[in-house]
C-alpha cells in the first residue's frame, strides 16, 4: 500500500472558525466576504462528490484535494454579530451568490446588507413615542424577521458545516453582572465590580430563531443610534460560565444573593462592540474544543489543524500624522471626537492578538481586511465614511463594498489561507496531479490552500472603480431634510416624558429654525463624503 493511501485512510480535517469584527454599515463588506467563502466551499464539496462517485476512496485517482474542512464556530460583534446570525441561517439553505451580472435570489446576506437597509427608513418616526434612539429601529427589526428565520423548501445540508455549529455573539450588558474582587470579603459593597462584557451562545441546528434574532439586534444596537434590546437570561448561564485565566479554565460565580436573584431575569443590551468589538478569543476557545486541541490550537506549519479567520473591515488606525497639532487636539470638541474613535479602535484588537495574527509562523489565525490597490490615500471602503455610517446613505456604496469583499476573499483563499507542504491535515500525501494545480511555491516552500478554488471561481473578480459609485447632492439634500425631521420628532418625544429636553428642542428648532438644523447636517454629510470622493 502506498504512503499516499495510508495517509488518506486517516481522517484529514482542517477545522475553521469565522470571527466577524464590528463594522456598522461596512457589514456589507463582511457579507460579501461570507458570500464568496460559502460559494468556494460549496463548489469544492460539489466537486468532491463527483470525485467520490467516480473513484470512491481511491484518493490517488482524485484530481482535486481530498482533505476535508469543518466550520465549527461563528462569532461576531456589532454588525459582525448580525452577519454571523444571518450566516447561521443561510448555511442551512440553498441561495444564489452575487455575481456582478446577475440578480441573486434568496441571498439573505445581500438582501439584508445591501438592498434592505437604507438611511431614509431609519430616519422615519414609526417608533415614536417614546424615544428609544436617534434612529428609527423598526426597519432593522423588519430585516431581522426576514433574515433570521427558516424558509421551507430551500433546505440544504452542507457537509463542511459542523453537525453542531456554535454561534457566539458579544453583547454589552447595561445592567451588569456583579463579581467579587475579594472572596474573603465578598459581602462588602466596596469589594464588588459590575462586569458588562456579555455574550450569548447558540447551537445550530436547534436554536430558537426568535432568540437569535433578538440577540443579533442587540449586538448591532449602536448606543444612542439604535434601540437597546431586552433579553431574558437564566441565572445558571452566569453561574456556570467558564473563564480563561492565563490558560486555566475555571468558573467564577457572580457575587449575588441567591435568595434575591430569580432563576430568570431581564437585562438591557446594546452593541457588543462597546465592550468587545472583536471576539477572537470566544472563537479561538470554542474552536480548540471542537477540534480536540484542548485549550490551544497548534500554531506551527506542520501541526496546525485549526484556524480562526477574522473578517476585520477596520483592522488598523490612521497612519502616523507628522503634522499632528497636540494643542489643537487637546481642545474639548477634538478630545470628545478622538475619545470615541479611541474606545472603538481599542476594542477591536488586543496587542497580543495583533502580534500573533501578523506573525507568519503562526498558522492558527488569519485575518481578511479591505484592500483596494486601485486608489491611493483613500480608505478602501466606501461604507467607512461618516463614522462607518456612510454605507447607509446610498446603496451604491454597499453594492461596491460587497463586491470588494468577494474580491478580497478570493485573493485570501488563493494565496493566504494556506498550509505548507508536510502539514498533517492538508499537505501530507497529496497526489502529484493535485500538487501541480492546487498549490503554489513561495520563498522555496510549497503551500496548499485550505479551501482550494475550483476552476469556476478562479476568474479574476475585477476591482470596481470608485468613481462609478458616487452619491448625488440631491440625495444628500433628501437625507439632511429627513434627518432634521427625525431629530425634531425625537426631541418632541423626549420632551413629552422629560421636561428638560424641551429646552434643547427650543434652542435647536424654535431659535435656530429647522432650515438651519438641516443646513448643518447637510454640510456635515457633504464635507465628509467629498473628502473621500463619494459625492
Amino acid at each position: 500500500m502506498s504512503l499516499l493511501r495510508v495517509m488518506m485512510e486517516h481522517i484529514m480535517t482542517f477545522h475553521l472558525a469565522l470571527n466577524m469584527a464590528g463594522a456598522v454599515s461596512a457589514g456589507a463588506y463582511t457579507a460579501g466576504v461570507l458570500d464568496f467563502l460559502i460559494e468556494a466551499l460549496d463548489e469544492w464539496y460539489d466537486a468532491r462528490e463527483t470525485q467520490r462517485a467516480l473513484h470512491g476512496d481511491d484518493f490517488e485517482s482524485w484530481t482535486i484535494p481530498a482533505h476535508e474542512v469543518k466550520l465549527d464556530v461563528l462569532s461576531g460583534a456589532s454588525a459582525g454579530g448580525m452577519c454571523a446570525a444571518i450566516s447561521a441561517v443561510a448555511l442551512q439553505e440553498i441561495f444564489d451568490h452575487v455575481h456582478q451580472t446577475e440578480s441573486p435570489m434568496g441571498n439573505r446576506l445581500y438582501e439584508s446588507w445591501v438592498r434592505s437597509i437604507d438611511i431614509l427608513p431609519l430616519l422615519g418616526t414609526a417608533d415614536l413615542p417614546p424615544a428609544h434612539s436617534l434612529l428609527d429601529s423598526t426597519p432593522v427589526a423588519k430585516i431581522a424577521v426576514t433574515a433570521i428565520a427558516s424558509q421551507a423548501g430551500r433546505e440544504k445540508k452542507r457537509e463542511w458545516v459542523a453537525e453542531r455549529l456554535r454561534v457566539i455573539l458579544t453583547l454589552s450588558n447595561l445592567r451588569g453582572i456583579p463579581y467579587s474582587v475579594n472572596e474573603a470579603n465578598a459581602g462588602s459593597f466596596e469589594e464588588r465590580i459590575a462586569y458588562h462584557a456579555d455574550r450569548v451562545d447558540f447551537t445550530i441546528p436547534g436554536a430558537d430563531w426568535a432568540a437569535l434574532r433578538t440577540a443579533a439586534m442587540a449586538t448591532g444596537a449602536v448606543p444612542v443610534m439604535l434601540a437597546a434590546q431586552t433579553i431574558e437570561r437564566a441565572r445558571a448561564e452566569y453561574e456556570n460560565r467558564l473563564w480563561n485565566d492565563c490558560g486555566s479554565i475555571s468558573k467564577i460565580p457572580p457575587a449575588w444573593d441567591d435568595s434575591v436573584v430569580p432563576p430568570r431575569f431581564e437585562n438591557v443590551y446594546v452593541d457588543g462592540g462597546v465592550t468587545n468589538n472583536n471576539p477572537f478569543e470566544c472563537a479561538r476557545e470554542a474552536l480548540a474544543q471542537a477540534a480536540g486541541n484542548g485549550g490551544r490550537n497548534p500554531r506551527a506549519g506542520r501541526e496546525a489543524n485549526a484556524a480562526v479567520i477574522t473578517i476585520a473591515p477596520f483592522p488598523g488606525e490612521e497612519p502616523f500624522d507628522p503634522a499632528y497639532d497636540a494643542s489643537k487636539q487637546s481642545e474639548l470638541p477634538n478630545v470628545l471626537k478622538a475619545l470615541i474613535s479611541t474606545l472603538v479602535s481599542q476594542s477591536r484588537f488586543q496587542g497580543e492578538d495583533l502580534r500573533l495574527t501578523k506573525d507568519p509562523d503562526v498558522l492558527s489565525r488569519f485575518a481578511i481586511a479591505p484592500v483596494d490597490n486601485s486608489v491611493q490615500d483613500l480608505p478602501a471602503l466606501l461604507c467607512g465614511s461618516l463614522g462607518a455610517f456612510g454605507g447607509f446613505i446610498d446603496q451604491k456604496f454597499r453594492d461596491r463594498d460587497y463586491q470588494l469583499g468577494r474580491r478580497n476573499c478570493q485573493q485570501f483563499l488563493r494565496k493566504h489561507l494556506a498550509m505548507p507542504e508536510g502539514n498533517a491535515a492538508i499537505g501530507t500525501g497529496v497526489s502529484p496531479a493535485v500538487q501541480d494545480e492546487y498549490s503554489f511555491v513561495e520563498n522555496g516552500t510549497r503551500w496548499y490552500p485550505v479551501i482550494p478554488l475550483m476552476p469556476s471561481l478562479r476568474g479574476k473578480i475585477p476591482a470596481l472603480p470608485r468613481d462609478e459609485f458616487k452619491t448625488t447632492e440631491a440625495r444628500l439634500e433628501q437625507v439632511a431634510s429627513a434627518a432634521a425631521g427625525r431629530l425634531k420628532a425625537v426631541l418632541h418625544a423626549l420632551a413629552e416624558h422629560h421636561a428638560a429636553w424641551s429646552l434643547l428642542l427650543s434652542v435647536l428648532f424654535d431659535l435656530g429654525g429647522s432650515a438651519k438644523v438641516k443646513g448643518v447636517i447637510l454640510d456635515l454629510l457633504t464635507d465628509d463624503l467629498k473628502a473621500t470622493g463619494q459625492v
